[in-house]
This record gives C-alpha cells, sequence and structure tokens, in this order.
C-alpha cells in the first residue's frame, strides 16, 4: 500500500453564498413533475412554470432580482399545467409552451417585460391528442419546432413563421399541428419519450 496521499487541487475552492438582494424568491413552482426542464433561460429572460389556473408562467428578465410578488404579470393561457417551455433561439422573445391540454402556444413577451397578464398566444397549435410533455426549437433551423406527447407521437413542424424585422410570429399553412400520415409526425414508439435532442431533428 502506498502511502503517497494526492493533495486535492479543490481543497482551497470556495464560493461565497449570493447576498439576499441579488437572489429570485417568492415563486409558487408548479408541482408537475415529468422529463421537461423546469426553467428555460435565454439572454434577456428566465422562464419557470407557476401553480395555478390556466397553466400560468413566468417570464422575468435577468435583471428583475428579488422578490416576485403576487399580482406580478406573467402568461396564462392554457386551460390546463405547463409541462415544458422553450424560448426560440433566433428571436429572443418569443416563448413556447407545451401543456397538458395537449396544446402548444407561442407567446410574443414584449421587449421590455410584462406589463399585463398574457392570456392570448401569437400562435395556438392543435394536433396531438393527449397532453404535450416535451417540445424544443431547433437550435440551428429557424422556425422549426418539435414536440413530443403522452400520445407516443413526435411532430416535428417549421409552421412557425417569425419575421425579424417586424417581430411578428404567425403560423404558416394551418394552425394544426401535422397531422399523424404526414411525414414530419412519427408514431414510432411504445413507450412515453423523454428527451428530445438535436439528432432527432435531421
Amino acid at each position: 500500500m502506498s502511502s503517497f496521499i494526492r493533495a486535492s487541487k479543490y481543497r482551497h475552492v470556495y464560493v461565497e453564498p449570493p447576498k439576499v438582494d441579488q437572489t429570485y424568491k417568492g415563486f409558487r413552482l408548479a408541482t408537475v413533475t415529468g422529463e421537461q426542464q423546469y426553467i428555460k433561460a435565454n439572454t434577456t429572460f428566465f422562464a419557470v412554470a407557476l401553480q395555478g389556473g390556466g397553466g400560468p408562467f413566468a417570464v422575468v428578465k435577468h435583471k428583475d432580482v428579488g422578490e416576485y410578488k403576487a399580482g406580478t404579470p406573467l402568461v396564462a393561457g392554457h386551460k390546463s399545467a405547463v409541462l415544458d417551455l422553450d424560448f426560440n433561439p433566433f428571436h429572443e422573445h418569443v416563448i413556447a409552451s407545451a401543456s397538458e391540454d395537449s396544446t402548444i402556444k407561442i407567446w410574443g413577451i414584449p421587449a421590455d417585460g410584462l406589463t399585463e397578464t398574457l392570456t392570448e398566444p401569437l400562435v395556438d397549435l392543435h394536433g396531438h391528442g393527449r397532453k404535450v410533455t416535451l417540445l424544443r426549437f431547433h437550435p440551428t433551423a429557424n422556425n422549426v419546432l418539435a414536440s413530443v406527447s403522452a400520445d407516443m407521437a413526435v411532430k416535428v413542424g417549421d409552421r412557425v413563421e417569425i419575421n425579424h424585422r417586424t417581430g411578428t410570429v404567425a403560423a404558416t399553412r394551418s394552425r394544426r399541428w401535422p397531422e399523424n400520415s404526414t411525414p414530419s409526425s412519427r408514431r414510432s414508439h411504445g413507450d412515453n419519450i423523454a428527451s428530445l435532442a438535436r439528432g432527432a431533428y435531421m
């Protein structure tokens, strides 16, 4: 047995806890569990699902530290709990939400953040038969959104068109997500789908 003991490079590493005035608190977080990520962020905002009717979620600017007070504007347009969120990587003021009510909604967040509660989405996508558990915008292809549902289907579509000059969002062709018979929908899984990755879009 060797008597040599390797000294840890990390034994003197420490972290200072953040000051109270530099933290976020007061969120009544949703208690829904699943495979989703519970918080999403981009360079300006972060979003997190909350408890309450209408599947509410908060979209908060990074600089707005401190207490999240009751009555603060939020996004609440679903009929049931929000299960997943994703910001569009090409337009930081656009966020998609997936819900237990089997819909996907695309929301436009004002540049200065929410000043009133949003209840009307820019685009309302239907097509899944059961709750939508995961969704992701494609990281390198603009306007491509993939979703996964408890109906064992993965749907990939380019039905969301964003005009970066005007900041407008619209559903192209149809407001319905691709049906199961189209090439962009796959129903080959016999069990719940736990994640979406870039390779799935290729």
